[in-house]
């Protein structure tokens, strides 16, 4: 039937086990890797070894999914929640522990860097390696070399060896192979992060191309909301190896950022003794939305004046290092990030021991209509981190009652300043004077 799913999973599970026996879903190497593990263990003795307690961890469970040809799907969840293992099984790397799985076309994958890639092998005889691993003929390969070679931007290096490339040369060439070999099904991992921004966008480029103009299928998994959220029509959400939440990027994105209720607040974050991220002698005490009066808040108007107030408690004298915030929509995009340094104001050299308190102020009309999170870093630039917390609470920016008209509602873009304008009028006469 033509209606029918290119990737289809029915109650599909994938279960592992934890410190015990080898199973039969077990590959060959973790079964070697656990016999020599046991044997040269410091711990075995002569005598009779007792049995290893074994647990079962379920890395997915109960997946049900149908994608149809043509689809752009983003696969989103927090580090653990099976993502990775889904791709794995989709790719046919390993099996599923029970349900099915069915693939309706050749699938093309790259799930880690140099994928398929022989070290000792140059980048040249790699895309012949690799093409035929995904199935194709020696004649389309060489029909598709050159644009191959010319997409990764490693020309100059085709005829050295793939083990001296750098990650980023190497994830490069794998995308591409992957891309333009014509695979019904492309899957891809987080591996883009590895290559620059100028290559990640080419990379988005093209998948965006294969799925609108060749009509392939796309699984994408990523931590960049935004990549979700331009690329994929369509968003679904893993926690905990289950299927939580399956629907439009809008819809999806939302609740994978505020899945994580017990360590995300509303409007501040105080932290109890001895749970405070600290280093070196610094500890975040509370990071805060308050107004002017220095309220705490958990929502601002669009048309207020607000600030972030960040604690620190100083255990001894140290060198003064930065403090700065960063603000995220709700697509993970940065809107702004600002440091203390920002404006050229003394700064203090020597941080005594004792209470430090920090406010950020936020101009009104500056924001957008939408939720927001807050990180805070503290730490010297391009040497070291004493704290970082990416999402240290959220707020929502309202259009309030009785605001400019022009700021109501939510506006296009990341932000919404509304900014200076100056009109002058010139007769005719005067615009063509010379």
């Amino acid at each position: 039937m033509t209606d029918q799913p290119i990737i289809d999973i029915q109650n599909m599970g994938k279960r592992y086990l934890l410190g015990g026996q080898a199973r039969l879903d077990q590959t060959i190497p973790e079964i070697i890797s656990e016999k020599c593990r046991r044997f040269f263990s410091p711990k075995r003795t002569a005598t009779k070894k007792k049995q290893p307690h074994t647990a079962d961890f379920w890395a997915l469970r109960n997946v049900n999914l149908q994608i149809q040809k043509g689809e752009v799907v983003g696969i989103i969840g927090h580090n653990g929640a099976g993502k990775s293992t889904l791709l794995k099984i989709l790719s046919e790397i390993t099996e599923p522990t029970e349900g099915h799985v069915a693939l309706r076309g050749r699938v093309g994958s790259l799930l880690e860097v140099g994928t398929g890639f022989h070290p000792e092998l140059t980048g040249r005889e790699n895309i012949f390696l690799n093409g035929a691993i995904l199935g194709m003929s020696k004649s389309l390969i060489k029909a598709k070399f050159d644009d191959i070679v010319e997409f990764s931007g490693v020309e100059k290096f085709l005829d050295t060896p793939v083990k001296r490339y750098s990650s980023g040369m190497t994830v490069r060439l794998a995308f591409s192979v992957a891309a333009h070999l014509d695979p019904e099904i492309l899957i891809v991992d987080e591996v883009l992060a590895v290559g620059d921004s100028e290559f990640q966008k080419k990379c988005l480029g093209k998948m965006q191309d294969i799925a609108n103009g060749q009509g392939r299928t796309v699984l994408f998994v990523s931590h960049n909301m935004s990549a979700i959220s331009n690329l994929c029509s369509r968003a679904v959400l893993l926690n905990h190896g289950t299927i939580v939440g399956d629907g439009t990027p809008e819809d999806i994105i939302p609740d994978y950022l505020n899945s994580d209720s017990a360590h995300e607040h509303i409007g501040q974050r105080i932290y109890l003794s001895g749970q405070e991220p600290q280093k070196q002698g610094i500890a975040l005490e509370a990071i805060q939305l308050v107004n002017d009066n220095q309220m705490p808040i958990g929502s601002i108007g669009l048309n207020h004046d607000f600030r972030i107030k960040i604690t620190l408690q100083v255990e001894q004298e140290t060198p003064a290092p930065a403090v700065a915030i960063a603000l995220r929509d709700s697509a993970d995009t940065l809107v702004f990030n600002s440091t203390n340094h920002d404006q050229s104001l003394p700064v203090e050299q020597t941080w005594q021991k004792g209470k430090i308190v920090f406010h950020c102020h936020i101009p009104k009309h500056l924001l957008n209509s939408q939720r927001y999170y807050v990180g805070v870093w503290v730490g010297v630039p391009c040497e070291k981190t004493f704290i970082q917390v990416d999402r240290a609470f959220y707020f929502d920016a309202i259009a309030m009652e009785g605001a400019e008209r022009f700021i109501r509602g939510n506006k296009p873009g990341v932000v919404a300043p509304i900014l200076n304008w100056h009109q002058t009028s010139h007769s005719e006469s005067q615009c063509y004077a010379t």
